[in-house]
C-alpha cells in the first residue's frame, strides 16, 4: 500500500511526542484508537512500536468488519481488538490512552465520553495544518468545556500529513472505583 510508510512514520513521531510528555504507551497499557477505518495501520503501528493493548473503535460497520478480517489474517486479534461502536457511546473503562483519528466527527463528544468512563492519562487528537488540511481537517475543538489542558503536538515533516495534538485531564479521575 503506497501510503503505508506515512502511518509508520506518523505513529513514530506521535510516540516520540508522548514519550517526551511521560506518556509513552507500554505493554500492559490500554490504548483506544477511535476511527481506525478499514485498514488499521495506526493501530498496527502503535502495537508494533509500543506493545500496548490496542482497541480500535470504529463506527462504520463495514470498516470494522474489514479491519477485523485483516487482523485475523495477520494473527493479531489477541493484541488488537476491533469494536463496532460510535466513539461518543463507547465505554472506555480501563483505557489509559485515547487517540482520536482526524476524520472522526464530534471529537469533543468522543473525548467527553472517554473522560466520563475512564481514568485516562493522555488524550490525543489528530489534526492537520496548512495545505495538509486539504486531506484531513484541522482540529477545531473547544477544550475549556472538557476539563483538559493542551500539552503540545507531535512534530511533522514533509512526508507526514497529520500531527497529534495532546491533552491531559485537568485532574485524574478514578472512574468506577
Amino acid at each position: 500500500f503506497w501510503y503505508r510508510d506515512n502511518y509508520k512514520e506518523l505513529t513514530a513521531l506521535e510516540i516520540e511526542h508522548l514519550e517526551t510528555m511521560g506518556h509513552r504507551p507500554r505493554p500492559g497499557d490500554n490504548l483506544i484508537f477511535v476511527g481506525g477505518g478499514p485498514l488499521p495501520f495506526s493501530a498496527l503501528d502503535y502495537f508494533f512500536q509500543t506493545g500496548a493493548n490496542i482497541t480500535v473503535v470504529e463506527s462504520d460497520h463495514l470498516a470494522a468488519q474489514l479491519s477485523s478480517a485483516l487482523l485475523r489474517q495477520l494473527n493479531l486479534t489477541g493484541n488488537i481488538k476491533v469494536q463496532h461502536a460510535a466513539g461518543e457511546m463507547f465505554d472506555y473503562k480501563g483505557a489509559t490512552h485515547l487517540i482520536v483519528a482526524a476524520l472522526v466527527q464530534d471529537e469533543h463528544l468522543v473525548i467527553q465520553r472517554a473522560l466520563d468512563t475512564a481514568a485516562l492519562s493522555v488524550i490525543g487528537a489528530r489534526s492537520a495544518d496548512g495545505l495538509r488540511s486539504i486531506l484531513y481537517p484541522p482540529l477545531h475543538m473547544a477544550t475549556q468545556d472538557l476539563s483538559i489542558k493542551c500539552t503540545g503536538s507531535s512534530s511533522v515533516n514533509e512526508r507526514v500529513v497529520n500531527t497529534l495534538v495532546t491533552f491531559e485531564p485537568r485532574q485524574v479521575r478514578h472512574v468506577g472505583s
